[in-house]
């Protein structure tokens, strides 16, 4: 009787017909393993339950098709492993995602063009984020990467227009081409020193970004990487990269300065084309040691002969900000800082200066702040640099981030003549 009953019932439910119970909307799926469960309650939240793996759909509907329209949050449980393929793309109403422990996948165009989805808690047991998982997810504004994951997978975030700061940890090692093309609103990036490979167009069109620090790990700059960034105004290239690919800040026409050092020895064509305001290059070669690079001709690498050269420099400061507590209530402030050999910096919150560490104690939160850095060379000569941060939400010690590049043309540069 109970077989007849479950045979019954999977005719009634595989197809995932529409049952109600109560004011709640239910489905019950056995997705053929009679392992995981899928309910829909009438305030739109999807919950996938049970234990074992969701199969990638595509060339079938998910369950939940029918009524896809009405889903607006989806909540994964423990026990289920994966989120398939084509799960959830073209959800037009879903707006938040939750994932519980024990997720590790979420499949190539997962949340494809979910143009309303702003908010993703994924947790750090995911590995793996597939191909195009949440391209064209138009109204998303942060994103951490999970801590169990190795690689930003192609076009994973293509298109991602309000897309402001991504967290990459440093289990990352590569970022896939096209990963983060066209995210014009990306403002935040830390690429860390994991990272040893960034795949072709990974940046290009990122027009929000202002500075990057590209690390040493990093063997090549590769093609187009940032091309058309046209907000990007200074770029740290570390000391490890070793070439510079066909046209990888083609288009940054805001550039205005870059730090090279003496490990590059390869600059491809139109590495720096159409980079109309760069005015220098600071090298930590001798001008001996830029005669020796493979630098492409003038025609093909333009702007980059344009540029003041100067010869002998130390890497420049980069500096970023850390707290303790949650907007609004904050407590403590740190900025970190690596200053050149022989030189100090002194750090200003709206005016007050830092503890020998560098923290402040703030008593009154707000939204606005004035960050100040001063910093004094061997000569006692003093350089100060100013920038107003907002705190818009969410926690501290990401969305109050400063990255600080101090070298721009008509400011002391420092390092050994």
């Amino acid at each position: 009787m109970k077989k007849i009953l479950k045979n019954f019932l999977s005719v009634i439910l595989i197809p995932a017909v529409l049952m109600s119970v109560g004011a709640v909307k239910i489905w019950a799926e056995t997705n053929g393993k009679d392992n995981l469960h899928w309910s829909l309650s009438d305030k739109g939240v999807l919950t996938i339950s049970g234990k074992g793996r969701m199969d990638n759909y595509g060339y079938t509907e998910p369950p939940w098709s029918p009524v896809k329209d009405s889903i607006r949050a989806v909540t994964v449980s423990a026990g289920v492993e994966n989120i398939g393929e084509n799960a959830f793309s073209y959800c037009y109403s879903l707006e938040k995602v939750t994932a519980e422990s024990g997720l590790t996948e979420i499949g190539a165009k997962a949340f494809c063009s979910c143009n309303l989805l702003r908010e993703v808690n994924l947790p750090d047991s995911v590995t793996e984020i597939g191909e195009s998982a949440f391209k064209d997810c138009t109204a998303l504004i942060n994103f951490d990467v999970p801590r169990g994951m190795s690689e930003i997978s192609k076009q994973s975030f293509y298109g991602c227009i309000s897309l402001e700061s991504v967290t990459v940890p440093d289990t990352v090692i590569l970022i896939s081409r096209q990963a983060f093309f066209g995210c014009e609103s990306l403002k935040n990036l830390k690429i860390p020193d994991s990272v040893t490979s960034i795949g072709m167009w990974a940046f290009v069109g990122c027009v929000g970004l202002k500075s990057v620090i590209i690390p040493g790990s990093i063997e090549a700059v590769e093609d187009s990487v940032f091309s058309a960034c046209t907000g990007l105004e200074r770029v740290v290239i570390s000391d490890g990269v070793k070439s510079i690919e066909q046209s990888a800040f083609s288009g940054c026409t805001s550039l205005e300065a870059v730090y090279l050092p003496k490990t590059v020895t390869d600059i491809k064509g139109y590495a720096f084309s159409g980079c109309t305001a760069l005015t220098d290059i600071f090298y930590s070669g001798s001008q001996s040691d830029r005669e020796k690079m493979n630098i492409a001709d003038y025609s093909e690498t333009g702007d980059i002969f344009k540029a003041n050269w100067c010869f002998n420099r130390s890497q420049l400061i980069a500096g970023n900000v850390s707290g303790k507590g949650e907007y609004p209530f904050l407590s403590t402030v740190t900025f970190h800082s690596d200053v050149p050999a022989g030189c100090s910096i002194r750090w200003y919150l709206d005016g007050v200066l830092s503890g020998e560490d560098g923290s402040f104690t703030v008593s009154k939160a707000k939204k606005d702040y004035t960050v100040k850095a001063v910093i004094t060379d061997g000569n006692g000569n003093e350089q100060t640099d100013e920038e107003k941060v907002s705190i818009k939400s969410g926690i501290f010690d990401i969305l109050f981030s400063l990255l600080k590049l101090i070298f721009n043309r008509k400011s002391l540069v420092f390092g050994q003549k």
